[in-house]
């Protein structure tokens, strides 16, 4: 809210504040994002990051991001410890990762409803992640033919998720030579 005890008016000052000191494997920033609904596009350009929203899981979080999140950029080099993480949100608005280097994208305890892609993963990193933990995805348009999560490169790990979509949609689709998907625990609607 832009006060003294949280100093950011936006999440998006946050990411940028964090991701303009620097950050590395030794060090790392995590924004807690109080209960709220925040209407904004999110881009992180940076790993070493976590965004924190509260204690939510997949079947309910009260902490809502009204907008898309994007990773752009290809500023770091450590697959294992270029982390962006995001927990504990209800996200109205889809996930796009288009960085150029390898690194890891952690989704967990989120609930996330998507118009056109859920999840999309487009990077040209060889060994880029992508980690959905307790999470789920819910299509609300029932015309769109985007698939819910799409992986052109790396790793696809999916443990205890719930995808939910339209007949019309493809539900996981590997655009890439060499994708490796895992998935545990998957509930399909």
């Amino acid at each position: 809210d832009g006060s003294l005890l949280n100093p950011f008016l936006t999440i998006q000052k946050a990411i940028d504040t964090a991701e303009a000191l620097a950050p590395s494997s030794s060090n790392r920033f995590i924004i807690r994002v109080g209960v709220g609904s925040y209407n904004e596009n999110l881009t992180f350009t940076s790993g070493y990051t976590t965004l924190l929203g509260d204690s939510g899981t997949f079947k309910s979080s009260n902490t809502i991001i009204n907008g898309d999140i994007s990773l752009v950029g290809a500023n770091a080099e450590d697959l294992y410890n270029c982390i962006v993480a995001i927990q504990g949100f209800t996200i109205l608005g889809g996930i796009v990762d288009t960085k150029t280097n390898s690194h890891t994208l952690n989704i967990t305890n989120c609930n996330i409803y998507y118009a056109d892609r859920g999840v999309y993963q487009n990077s040209t990193g060889a060994d880029s992640r992508t980690s959905l933990f307790n999470t789920s995805l819910n299509s609300s348009n029932d015309t769109a033919t985007d698939p819910t999560i799409e992986v052109a490169n790396g790793w696809l790990d999916m443990v205890n998720c719930r995808l939910s979509t339209e007949a019309s949609r493809s539900l996981i689709v590997a655009s890439g030579t060499g994708v490796i998907i895992r998935a545990i625990q998957i509930l399909l609607e």
